[in-house]
């Protein structure tokens, strides 16, 4: 438990229908829960949207497949990667980026033989979340593993109560004798919340953040400044091509970067700069890719460090004297850095994915 969250007492899973309904802002909305609360995610969301991603990187390779049939007379495709390589890099790139979000926050699923034998109990018994409606059908098998899951997990914490965050009716229907059960086995509250808990929470806690108006530079100032954040931070995505006097790629992403993403590699650009501390030059990936999965960047050349070392000089001013002006900072860098965008040849894990929309 984190030390800032330890007075609350509360923990909060995120069922998958949850992060589906807030894909788009699901860095925003960890951050603004985590502030008062740890949230949590289970291992067997991770699997299932990794398994949907993969069902529809099939359906795609299914289509190329009819293509290169229907048209066999007039065109030849030959694939850069297959299936099975393509989806390795999915499973791996999606787990590595929920890793990266909720870090030692993903509840575990242990799939051992008294695990499989509480599931068969259930399912026989038709206990919830499982419909106890005669003739049901066995839908609330995942439900089962993540309630599984949760149950085994908060055994040994110190939390006083967990709210599970879903619309499934397989909880908010028998949230009563799933509360029952939670004090029993965990001795611990138990509740469920609907996926609008978020927007309540919001306007409950009154956290929307004020519009913070930069304070103005003079015509002078605000020209140096942007000049300066032009000419930096081109020079650690781009180099000199002497020979046809300009400057180009120095590599290629097939992911566009999020303002978000820019924060998080200017936080770790000093330890990357740290680490390579006694070369010339590094590759771009190292630190443009620190938050992609494999193959995201295309390194073309390598960058002199020293060009990384008058970025991270460029970021701490501005951090220190003007930290009004870190957003645009971060703006503006997103700009300069998409601008080394292409197109895959193959549907990357985009990311959307990472916002873990299922």
């Amino acid at each position: 438990m984190n030390e800032n969250n330890a007075s609350q007492k509360v923990a909060i899973v995120i069922d998958t229908n949850f992060i589906y309904s807030y894909s788009n802002i699901l860095e925003e909305m960890n951050k603004k829960l985590s502030e008062n609360h740890d949230v949590f995610v289970c291992q067997v969301s991770i699997t299932e949207r990794i398994s949907q991603h993969c069902l529809e990187l099939q359906e795609k390779y299914e289509k190329l497949e009819d293509i290169k049939t229907k048209y066999s007379d007039f065109i030849s495709i030959t694939e850069k990667i297959s299936f099975g390589d393509n989806a390795d890099l999915y499973k791996k790139g999606i787990q590595k980026k929920y890793e990266h979000q909720f870090k030692d926050k993903i509840i575990p699923f242990e799939p051992t033989l008294d695990t499989f034998n509480l599931l068969l109990e259930r399912v026989f018994k038709k206990l919830p979340p499982f419909s106890a409606v005669p003739n049901a059908s066995d839908k609330g098998f995942k439900d089962t593993l993540i309630w599984l899951s949760i149950l085994n997990h908060f055994k040994d914490t110190e939390y006083e109560e967990i709210w599970l965050i879903t619309n499934d009716a397989g909880f908010s229907k028998n949230e009563g004798d799933l509360c029952k059960e939670f004090e029993y086995v965990v001795n611990k509250k138990f509740k469920v919340k609907n996926n609008d808990f978020y927007e309540q929470y919001d306007v409950e806690k009154d956290e929307t953040p004020a519009i913070v108006t930069p304070k103005l530079l003079n015509e002078e100032e605000k020209k140096k400044l942007r000049d300066e954040i032009n000419n930096t931070i081109h020079y650690i995505c781009m180099y000199d091509n002497y020979y046809n006097d300009y400057l180009e790629k120095a590599f290629e992403t097939t992911i566009r970067f999020e303002v978000e993403h820019i924060e998080e590699i200017f936080e770790n650009m000093q330890n990357v700069i740290n680490e390579h501390y006694l070369q010339m030059s590094i590759k771009p990936s190292l630190l443009w890719g620190i938050m992609f999965p494999l193959f995201t960047i295309k390194d073309i050349v390598n960058i002199d460090i020293t060009n990384f070392e008058k970025a991270i000089v460029l970021y701490d001013k501005i951090k220190t004297k003007h930290p009004e002006l870190l957003q645009p900072f971060f703006n503006a860098v997103c700009e300069i850095a998409n601008r080394n965008f292409v197109a895959p040849d193959f549907v990357p894990i985009t990311d959307e994915d990472d916002e873990l929309p299922f």
